[in-house]
């Protein structure tokens, strides 16, 4: 998603390479937030419960990412896929 937003969102969508800069950079910055808040949780929840939220989590990103109705649903659901697999992907 971090490499391939900026282009979906510019191209098919046509918004402003501005906009579509943040909401890409939402998706790093989220990752990283959720990289830091899952080494916090991880022993808590177990590693089974933080891979099937962040699992839960992407799916509902890229509903709302797929669903577009506006910009903001957009930087929120990159945001979103971000923050939930971060504890997936090393």
């Amino acid at each position: 998603v971090g490499v391939w937003a900026y282009t979906l969102l510019t191209e098919a969508r046509g918004i402003s390479p501005a906009a579509a800069g943040l909401v890409t950079g939402s998706y790093w910055a989220t990752f990283t937030v959720g990289r830091i808040v899952a080494g916090i949780f991880a022993k808590r929840l177990g590693i089974h419960a933080l891979i099937q939220s962040g699992l839960s989590g992407a799916l509902l990103g890229a509903i709302l990412l797929w669903w577009n109705p506006l910009e903001a649903i957009n930087l929120a659901a990159v945001a979103l896929i971000g923050f939930a697999v971060a504890p997936i992907f090393p």
